[in-house]
């Protein structure tokens, strides 16, 4: 397993023209081949955690008690999607999401595969270690601020805890 960037030569077989949140496309011997993700997220059906109105939503209302579950088994919720850090010019700014589970936490938190997470409440996720030490702390938060990076564009989430 290996991380590549849009213009990158991948195992020496095409050069990675798209990455896109279900598919990447890599060119190689003048064609284009396009690359299923499986784990590509689909929509959901609604409720759980987090009460989404469309896929651009970054406000969201969370239940206290889902969160602290899921926060309290962590293997479980780690399991539920992967993180591998993410860098930029040689060097790292944050984690990318990808094999985001159906139904899993991080989908009813709006997160979508190929989402980079750059800091959350303010601390930089450019220090993998750093991410493992946020979740301690997020249990006792009532508002969670996210900066992440959705298909080239910087976005901010918000949720409440209630």
């Amino acid at each position: 397993q290996e991380v590549f960037d849009i213009n990158e030569n991948a195992f020496g077989q095409g050069t990675v023209v798209a990455i896109l949140s279900d598919s990447v496309r890599i060119e190689h011997g003048g064609k284009i081949d396009t690359l299923i993700l499986e784990d590509a997220p689909t929509p959901s059906a609604g409720g759980g955690a987090a009460v989404a109105s469309g896929s651009d939503q970054t406000d969201f209302a969370v239940a206290e008690d889902e969160l602290s579950a899921a926060l309290a088994n962590l293997p479980q919720l780690l399991s539920q999607a992967r993180a591998v850090p993410y860098f930029r010019n040689g060097q790292s700014i944050g984690m990318r999401l990808f094999a985001i589970r159906s139904g899993s936490m991080y989908e009813k938190l709006g997160l979508k595969n190929g989402d980079i997470v750059l800091s959350v409440n303010e601390n930089s996720l450019s220090d993998p270690a750093q991410a493992l030490k946020l979740f301690e702390q997020l249990k006792s938060e009532r508002s969670i601020g996210v900066k992440l990076e959705r298909n080239s564009q910087n976005m901010d989430m918000r949720y409440t805890i209630r």
